[in-house]
């Protein structure tokens, strides 16, 4: 795997991820505000945690979290590829 595609796999993560935090947002921000007021600054830390590239971070979170999910719900097996 070359840098080019690491960083582009990086990227794709962080990005699946923004867009989950924010369909998940749109449907329940009331009751996230309310029963988590600390929600937009623990969002705000989140994006942030997710966006440094020399880490990874976006990645391993999504690898760890979101993909094992995702093979839950849909049955697959926990062995996924890593993105």
């Amino acid at each position: 795997i070359t840098q080019s595609d690491r960083l582009m796999g990086q990227w794709r993560a962080y990005w699946t991820l923004y867009a989950l935090v924010h369909i998940v947002e749109d449907l329940v921000f009331v009751r996230l505000v309310w029963l988590l007021p600390i929600y937009l600054a623990a969002k705000v830390a989140a994006i942030t945690y997710w966006t440094v590239p020399t880490a990874a971070n976006a990645l391993q979170t999504y690898n760890s979290g979101v993909a094992s999910i995702t093979a839950f719900i849909t049955g697959q097996s926990s062995d996924l590829p890593q993105l």
